[in-house]
């Protein structure tokens, strides 16, 4: 939209901003689409004309692609293959756990797949296509390029939110304790407290029991009333009901701080009292997985590549 206006004239979009679109236009030698000539691209999309490319997501689930934050994913993803020409499918896996159809052909140029709940699918047959695995939190992974967040930094912002409120004990909600980045952002909360006199206790549960989860935090609660931190690393299926748990024993939810990390700001939006929020920016992890693979097809014989992408500690609105 910002390019539109900026093609358009519109004297609404900030000089500084107009400025740096003009540069961009002149640099990737960008051409609007109706004053092309039949058969004329830009520069920049010239050299990825008839490139194909696929974001898979290796789960049969119908319900896997319709998540907030696959649907951010592949919004960032769309940003930077379209403007460079590049053709998207978007598809997951058979019910068998095969591979897609898209998969199946030669007109495949490369792919992102997206880390799933399936570690036992056919992804060998990938070998030679040029693949980025977004968000994938095997170890070792699977070849090819790597994009995640930097896991460590988000457990590193919960930790210095709990110091600089002051606070004493921070409770820990993880509802899958097998998650490998929720343990991975875990193990840097601990890390960066550990010198501070801070006591981390734990209410976790193994395989997604919500049930089993919420025994675990009756428990840590009815062990200390006093006020406290809490950092739930992935999702926040309990969001509610621990604000529940702590009003029934006369404690305040406002007066504890509520830590999320989870891929839905939308979500976070609709929280009362509000939580501080750990942003992943989804959005920013499909960018760099899409030039990650540009950058793959420009260089098949370079080494993998590992990014992380930096989230960003969120203050709610006042």
């Amino acid at each position: 939209m910002t390019l539109y206006r900026v093609l358009k004239g519109d004297t609404n979009v900030a000089s500084d901003t107009a400025r740096r679109v003009e540069a961009s236009i002149l640099h990737l030698g960008y051409v609007p689409a109706h004053q092309r000539k039949s058969g004329e691209r830009g520069r920049a999309g010239a050299m990825f004309e008839h490139r194909r490319v696929a974001f898979l997501i290796p789960d049969h689930d119908p319900a896997a692609a319709r998540t907030a934050l696959t649907g951010q994913l592949l919004h960032g993803i769309e940003q930077v293959l379209t403007r460079r020409g590049i053709e998207l499918l978007f598809t997951r896996l058979t019910v068998e756990r095969d591979l897609p159809p898209p998969f199946q052909t030669p007109t495949l140029d490369g792919a992102i797949i997206r880390s799933g709940l399936f570690d036992d699918w056919p992804h060998e047959n990938l070998q030679g296509l040029a693949r980025v695995w977004l968000m994938e939190h095997r170890k070792p992974g699977p070849a090819g390029d790597h994009v995640h967040t930097d896991d460590a930094e988000v457990g590193r912002l919960a930790a210095q939110v709990v110091k600089e409120r002051g606070h004493r004990r921070v409770v820990v909600v993880n509802e899958d304790a097998d998650h490998l980045t929720y343990l991975d952002r875990v193990a840097a909360l601990e890390f960066h407290l550990r010198d501070h006199g801070v006591r981390i206790d734990t209410a976790q549960s193994t395989g997604k029991s919500v049930a089993r989860l919420a025994v675990e935090i009756d428990r840590v609660l009815d062990a200390d009333r006093a006020p406290a931190a809490f950092f739930v690393p992935g999702t926040t299926p309990l969001f509610t009901r621990l604000h529940q748990m702590l009003a029934q024993r006369g404690m305040d939810p406002a007066s504890s701080t509520v830590i999320t990390a989870n891929y839905d700001p939308d979500l976070v939006d609709t929280m009362s009292p509000p939580p501080l929020h750990i942003d992943a920016q989804p959005e920013d992890l499909g960018r760099a997985a899409a030039e990650t693979l540009i950058w793959r097809l420009q260089n098949p014989d370079a080494p993998a590549r590992v990014l992380k992408v930096m989230p960003v500690l969120r203050h709610p609105a006042s």
